[in-house]
């Protein structure tokens, strides 16, 4: 039976990897997928090659991007799927990165080694030269022969005369002069071993040894407490493509930690500057250096059994993680989602005159037949209808406050706390600052319910139902134009619901309702010419409370919705005042300073008309009956 050996010579790292990973057909060149980049990363990688490791690395950061990539249209399911294999790609990464570093560290020492023993080599061996002695240092000068320690350059026995070394050679130093002052004509010495030599240089003469590196001094940084999922003391060697990488990383991990700060300005220190010195990071007992036996001692101090029994258990206590998770988000999809047409109110608020009805002007208009004409009494006179002046309407800003005190100690040697409690203070905020919105949204608005269809619809078709027949009348009553949209405000919980209402229909749906998009519920609205605007916050009732023991928290039984033509709702942003850092004698004297801010805003209704309208939910998945139908009866 004939084998078959492919020959890879020539073939680039990224290529033999290819290979390694199994041949991919098809046109194009497919990229690999990230799940088995991560199994290359986390398996066997000896096999590997620093090259095939640099490649494996490049193709984890294209594929952890690409994979994360549109990540605000996922759903919650694919952006946990895609968060958890980014972190499977990140841990990958730091594993290939720290073997490049021992390989190139182990292939870096590899070369010195060898260059220290072509020194060695070079400095121990002959020099040319027209007969010229080796001149070594004498021995003891005894008349017996007795060998005498030359040094590096020239090693020799003395000669009986003590003035050993000085031998005749043909072009040759002398080598070992035995006692009678003979020459070491082409000779070649062998020195002793600088590792098995014992006995002290005392004052042998060596020639200098050539420098054939320059010394280590790569540019590195160390990462402080500051550092973002990076331990404090950790180095990034900047002169290596992964120690770069891995400090970008975490500079980019520090960034968005603090993304949402919204106080004074703070430095906080990442990282300090330096050369790289082993001996500052693993200190003189961690490492290691030319001298065997040194070497050995040090790593038996570790290694040893006695060491090992010596060290068992945790002795040490745990580090501290200074990092604290930060939830949630401070937006304000009330306020600039669309449902408020903004305006500035410099002067703090808003004065504005009612626009007229339909039925205002109803006196004004009539019909005048040719027969009216002539003996006018139906009407008598032409109607006309007396403009009159309308009462104002005025609506004030109100301001929302921040105000956060902080110990001087606190914010020097826990600053990520600092910056935890400012976010959640903006976020908190931000709900008390949309739920007043709404409830004054829904106060100055038509108190409207809607009971669920007959047959007790599921929410879908439920709160669909209740729009269409609010729109149809609202648009109808005042002669809008088709066009012309209407804004509905409902709260983003909604979407989850009529998903869960949806899963729950009979089989047999012309879509599959299990992977029903937020995008497709969404068109359920614009296609009925509605502008939707999905809030986190609400009025009582609307916001989720905690999870507790026990059964999970159900579904709200109503969900309340605002409804008005576009533009009827006016937000005034007054401005806002930015106090920042405040210190004053009383503060001083505890040792504190405080973070004020606030924003002077509200709404005023400018329009026709607006419904806050409550609709009763339910996600069952209920539909209409079956209707009964004989396809066999008459026609007549």
């Amino acid at each position: 039976m004939r084998s078959f050996h492919l020959d890879t010579t020539g073939l680039s790292a990224r290529n033999r990897r290819i290979l390694a990973l199994g041949v991919r057909g098809g046109d194009g060149d497919t990229p690999v997928p990230l799940s088995e980049l991560i199994a290359t990363a986390t398996g066997d990688i000896e096999s590997l090659t620093v090259d095939d490791l640099t490649t494996l690395v490049e193709d984890l950061r294209a594929g952890a991007t690409a994979r994360i990539d549109g990540f605000a249209e996922m759903t919650a399911e694919e952006q946990n799927a895609a968060l958890a294999e980014a972190q499977s790609a990140r841990d990958a990464l730091v594993t290939l990165t720290a073997a490049i570093e021992t390989r190139e560290t182990e292939a870096s020492e590899r070369e010195a080694q060898a260059q220290a023993l072509l020194d060695e080599i070079n400095g121990t061996g002959v020099e040319s030269g027209d007969g010229e002695s080796g001149d070594g240092d004498a021995g003891d000068g005894s008349g017996d022969g007795e060998s005498g320690d030359a040094g590096d350059a020239g090693e020799g026995d003395g000669a009986g005369d003590g003035d050993a070394g000085e031998g005749e050679g043909d072009g040759a130093a002398s080598g070992d002069g035995d006692a009678g002052g003979e020459s070491g004509d082409n000779v070649v010495p062998i020195a002793a071993s600088r590792v098995t030599r014992v006995e002290p240089r005392g004052t042998h003469l060596t020639k200098p040894r050539k420098r054939t590196s320059a010394p280590d001094a790569r540019l590195v940084l160390t990462a402080s407490a500051n550092a973002t999922g990076t331990p404090a003391g950790t180095t990034f060697d900047l002169d290596t493509g992964p120690g770069r990488e891995r400090f970008a990383a975490t500079l980019l991990r520090s960034i968005n930690a603090g993304r949402n700060y919204r106080g004074p300005r703070v430095e906080l220190p990442i990282a300090s500057i330096g050369a790289y010195d082993p001996r500052e990071v693993y200190g003189a007992e961690r490492t290691l250096n030319r001298d065997a036996e040194s070497n050995a001692r040090k790593i038996d101090a570790v290694t040893s059994l006695s060491a090992i029994r010596g060290q068992g258990g945790i002795c040490a206590p745990p580090p501290i993680q200074y990092d604290l998770p930060i939830l949630g988000t401070d937006a304000r999809p009330v306020r600039d989602g669309g449902m408020l047409a903004r305006f500035g109110a410099d002067r703090g608020g808003i004065r504005t005159l009612p626009p007229a009805m339909l039925a205002d002007v109803t006196g004004g208009v009539g019909v005048w037949t040719e027969a009216n004409d002539v003996t006018p009494s139906s009407p008598s006179v032409k109607p006309c209808v007396r403009l009159d002046c309308p009462e104002e309407t005025e609506t004030l800003v109100d301001a929302i406050t921040q105000c956060l005190t902080v110990g001087n100690f606190r914010a020097r040697y826990f600053p990520e706390q600092v910056a935890e409690w400012v976010t959640k203070v903006a976020q908190y905020a931000a709900r008390v600052a949309e739920t007043k919105m709404l409830t004054e949204i829904g106060a100055g608005s038509h108190q409207v319910t809607a009971g669920r269809s007959s047959g007790d619809m599921g929410t879908t078709r439920a709160v669909l139902a209740a729009l269409d027949l609010h729109n149809a009348r609202l648009r109808n009553f005042h002669r809008m134009d088709p066009e012309f949209p209407v804004r509905v405000g409902l709260p983003a919980w909604l979407l989850d619901n009529m998903i869960v209402d949806l899963s729950r229909e009979q089989p047999g749906a012309a879509t599959e309702r299990l992977a029903t998009a937020d995008s497709l519920l969404t068109s359920f609205f614009t296609e009925r010419n509605m502008n939707v605007t999905w809030f986190i916050d609400g009025e009582t009732g609307q916001i989720f409370g905690g999870q507790s023991d026990g059964h999970l928290t159900a579904w709200p039984s109503h969900v309340i919705g605002y409804v008005y033509p576009e533009g009827t709702w006016l937000g005034l942003d007054g401005g806002s005042l930015d106090i920042g850092v405040t210190r004053d004698a009383t503060l001083n004297t505890v040792n504190d300073f405080q973070m004020f801010s606030e924003i002077m805003e509200g709404v005023h209704f400018h329009g026709y008309e607006s419904t806050r309208l409550d609709i009763d939910i339910c996600p069952s998945g209920a539909t209409s009956a079956a209707i009964a139908f004989n396809p066999c009866a008459s026609s007549s």
